[in-house]
């Protein structure tokens, strides 16, 4: 499991020291506090090239084409939110420390010596050096860089390496969650999903990928009249509950994020979802990360820790208005008890 990560100079975090996290792990606090960034680091350091940061861009909203001007400056802006204060001059660090793999470091910053020239199809005159920014891993495998060029008007992107098992899932994260379910599917590692999906809610009976109009969807057969309708339609919470479902089982062993866990859910079927999510967690060896804003999420998620209170971490950011974003960590029977005291922890 993933134990404790260190950021240095990325987004809303000058310095963050934070862990040891649990198995269960729930982030708490006020709007632009951190909450997704620090889920955003664990996935981005996890990566293995430069553009999963610009999946996590059009996460953040910023899904439009991206037009480089003839300039350092037009350049260098695209990737100045990564850093601290909007300041690239230290760089930005991020470092995870895994119970099984060992550390993994991210350093992102713009490499001075490696200068190369971009025309951007304009007059002679108007080429411009810019030092291009370098996303660089070190693993106990080694170290491996991915650099982020322009070349003919387009983003390219140099070098891979390892990803980390780290997944993410978020309301602004579209994945095709069709195709992750057809291959275990096939490997007949769906079933798990089906049985858990259908317990939790008895008005479907199975789950299965059709075709509707040429694309291919899942489907939930509904009681007692058999009928299928695809879950995305038939329910916000269901799509977002077999999206999770999915995660687990496609990512074993790994780390699952989930920003706003409580999207679509209705607050009756809380306790049931909640649960079933951490049993088939566990089950998968798989570590849960997860923010909301929902006080009664986290009160059903203290009920679903009964019996492995010790597994639990409940992480607190803490905003400053003048500086930097902070958390706090509480962990085990004292953080499950001030949840189910009814105490403000959020």
């Amino acid at each position: 499991m993933l134990e404790k990560i260190k950021i240095t100079n990325f987004r809303c975090f000058k310095q963050l020291e934070l862990g040891p996290f649990r198995r269960f792990n729930v982030i708490v606090g006020p709007g632009g506090s951190g909450k997704t960034t620090l889920l955003e680091s664990i996935f981005l350091a996890g990566g293995g090239s430069a553009e999963i940061y610009l999946r996590l861009r059009r996460w953040r909203g910023l899904a439009g084409p991206i037009s480089i001007a003839n300039s350092r400056a037009s350049y260098e802006s695209l990737f100045r939110e990564l850093f601290y204060g909007f300041n690239a001059d230290q760089g930005a660090r991020i470092e995870l420390f895994d119970s099984l793999l060992g550390a993994r470091r991210l350093a992102i910053g713009f490499k001075g010596d490696l200068e190369f020239r971009i025309s951007i199809k304009e007059p002679v005159g108007n080429a411009f050096i810019i030092e291009p920014i370098v996303f660089q891993w070190k693993t106990s495998a080694g170290s491996k860089e991915s650099t982020v060029e322009v070349k003919d008007g387009q983003l390219s992107f140099t070098g891979t390496t390892d990803v980390y098992p780290a997944w993410m899932i978020s309301p602004t994260a579209p994945e095709n969650y069709v195709q992750f379910y057809s291959e275990l599917s096939k490997r007949g590692d769906a079933d798990s999903i089906n049985e858990i999906f259908c317990r939790t809610f008895p008005q479907v009976r199975g789950i299965a990928i059709e075709s509707a109009a040429g694309e291919f969807a899942v489907f939930a057969e509904l009681a007692p009249h058999g009928k299928k309708i695809p879950i995305g339609v038939l329910s916000s919470g269901m799509n977002k509950y077999f999206s999770i479902l999915t995660a687990i089982a496609s990512n074993p062993k790994g780390v699952v994020l989930i920003d706003e866990i409580e999207g679509g859910f209705y607050y009756e079927a809380l306790p049931q979802i909640l649960k079933s999510i951490c049993d088939f967690a566990e089950e998968n060896g798989v570590q849960i990360i997860a923010a909301t804003h929902s006080l009664e999420l986290l009160q059903n998620f203290a009920l679903a820790m009964e019996g492995r209170e010790e597994d639990f971490a409940l992480l607190r950011s803490i905003p400053d208005q003048d500086g930097p974003s902070d958390i706090k960590i509480s962990r085990g029977a004292a953080a499950i008890s001030a949840i189910r005291q009814h105490l403000e922890v959020r």
